[in-house]
């Protein structure tokens, strides 16, 4: 389960999430990728929708809804396009992309706000990166803003704002198949 940092209800939604595992597929996004350059410098833009594929009623322990923001799927039609660059020596990488998200109103009347996400990364290969498995030390950092979110057309109060963070992480690469 999970919690959610408010309190009381609010139209009948409960809002203790503690008793709730909701469970289910959410979107699946469809999307298309052209690659610009291939060397020395990547360069690729992306474009697609995540369809409203996710179960969007799902219940607590007690039988009651979980607020929309938290159910597997949010029963609308996301759009959604980027752009991303990278260049790269025999065992580094650098990485930046720019993504945006327009969301559309979903299940009962609720609509995320639309996002921007800017983002960087770096990386390097412990072994060449012509090995048939290639380990990988990362480093990601992003900045997002998030607009304001819409419940019957009312923008919520104190859904909005910014986000930032850094990931260090392991990449682990055999083929095609990526870890």
């Amino acid at each position: 389960g999970f919690r959610e940092a408010h309190a009381g209800h609010m139209e009948g939604m409960a809002m203790d999430l503690e008793r709730s595992s909701p469970d289910g597929f959410g979107a699946i996004p469809v999307f298309a990728h052209f690659t610009i350059l291939r060397a020395p410098v990547k360069l690729g833009v992306r474009i697609g929708v995540e369809l409203p594929t996710g179960e969007v009623n799902e219940k607590n322990d007690e039988r009651e809804k979980i607020g929309v923001k938290h159910q597997p799927g949010s029963g609308s039609w996301d759009f959604f396009a980027g752009v991303a660059a990278g260049y790269g020596g025999r065992r580094w990488q650098v990485q930046a992309a720019a993504t945006t998200q327009i969301n559309t109103r979903g299940a009962r009347e609720f609509e995320l706000g639309d996002w921007v996400r800017l983002s960087a990364g770096a990386g390097w290969d412990f072994v060449e990166a012509d090995s048939p498995v290639v380990v990988s030390a990362t480093l990601d950092a992003w900045i997002e803003w998030h607009g304001r979110d819409r419940d019957h057309g009312r923008g919520e109060e104190h859904s909005s704002g910014w986000i930032s963070g850094v990931a260090p992480g392991v990449r682990i690469s055999a083929g095609v198949l990526i870890f």
